[in-house]
């Protein structure tokens, strides 16, 4: 209610208080009509005063629910404030996933077997990175999973630039993309794709652990063929 209504109803309870004090002189000149008067100025009375108390009811109510609302958006947003580096987190992961898996679908099956041995090799040098472990990421806690992936990619940090580590570095991003599929779901879907291109260079391993002449070069090959159960 605007205050062009509350002005005619406050209006309106006083040309109803006017009638019943007129109509109580108008008693001796005439009953009938002042109790008509009487009447009519207790009918706009009560009607007016009645209706300026459900409209303050109203405002009252229509005021606390928009109070409502607006403590309820403060608070989603402060949620969504408070949840968005998280969230921007995820969105770079599941990027890198993406990315690392467009590389794969353009390489040729030469390129992804050096792919697999350079994770082989790089798997001989981490103790963490046992096939009971990776098979084993869903039933693992998110922890021990966060702090190995840490000291992969603090590793891959201090061997970027020592050529002669190149296939540890090359091999740990693998690892740490793997790692990634227990952030989420969508994740998980990623690393899945990431490991059925990975799998087009099984049967070029022995190939290409002879080309690159590598010591040991059957353990490496048969370490090349593990594949996760994700």
């Amino acid at each position: 209610m605007n205050k062009q209504e509350e002005k005619i109803l406050l209006k309106t309870s006083g040309i109803g208080v006017i009638c019943i004090f007129f109509g109580a002189f108008t008693q001796p000149i005439s009953e009938i009509l002042a109790l008509v008067i009487v009447m009519l100025g207790v009918f706009l009375t009560f009607v007016s005063i009645t209706s300026l108390v459900i409209a303050f009811m109203v405002n009252g109510f229509k005021s606390g629910a928009n109070s409502l609302v607006e403590k309820s958006s403060e608070a989603t947003k402060a949620i969504q404030k408070k949840h968005s580096p998280l969230e921007s987190i995820f969105k770079t992961q599941k990027k890198d996933l993406e990315n690392f898996l467009r590389l794969l679908e353009v390489s040729s099956d030469d390129e992804i077997a050096e792919h697999l041995i350079f994770a082989a090799i790089a798997r001989n040098e981490n103790p963490h990175l046992t096939d009971n472990f990776l098979n084993n990421l869903n039933n693992s806690s998110k922890e021990r999973i966060h702090k190995i992936k840490a000291e992969l990619q603090m590793l891959n940090l201090q061997l970027k630039d020592n050529y002669e580590c190149s296939s540890i570095v090359a091999g740990n991003v693998i690892w740490i993309m793997t790692l990634r599929s227990v952030e989420g779901f969508e994740h998980l879907l990623v690393t899945k794709k990431i490991w059925r291109e990975l799998r087009r260079g099984h049967k070029r391993l022995k190939k290409k652990a002879s080309d690159m002449q590598l010591e040991d070069s059957e353990n490496i090959v048969n370490k090349a063929k593990f594949i996760p159960k994700l």
